[in-house]
């Protein structure tokens, strides 16, 4: 059975979560002044390790490393837009 969580994601950092393989990103979005990110999963399967990064809009970012990234949501609020990337780990 699939079950919904949401974790708060940091920009500047690697984001590392602990999730299962079958998992769907249902949403990326401000909340209270923070970056969130909303996970559709079964969690009884295996956990795997994904980093998520965020990528600011105009910020410069290396081809390679855009090669291994999959793009899974972006997030706009009145001053900021932020691009969120998953990358298995």
């Amino acid at each position: 059975m699939c079950v919904i969580y949401k974790y708060e994601l940091y920009p500047g950092v690697r984001n590392v979560l602990s999730l299962p393989s079958d998992r769907h990103v249902v949403k990326v979005d401000f909340q209270r002044n923070g970056l969130f990110i909303w996970v559709a999963a079964d969690y009884h399967l295996p956990l795997e390790s994904v980093s998520f990064h965020i990528v600011a809009t105009g910020q410069e970012i290396s081809t390679e490393q855009m090669k291994s990234f999959r793009h899974v949501g972006t997030a706009v609020s009145d001053t900021l837009v932020w691009h969120v990337f998953s990358e298995e780990t």
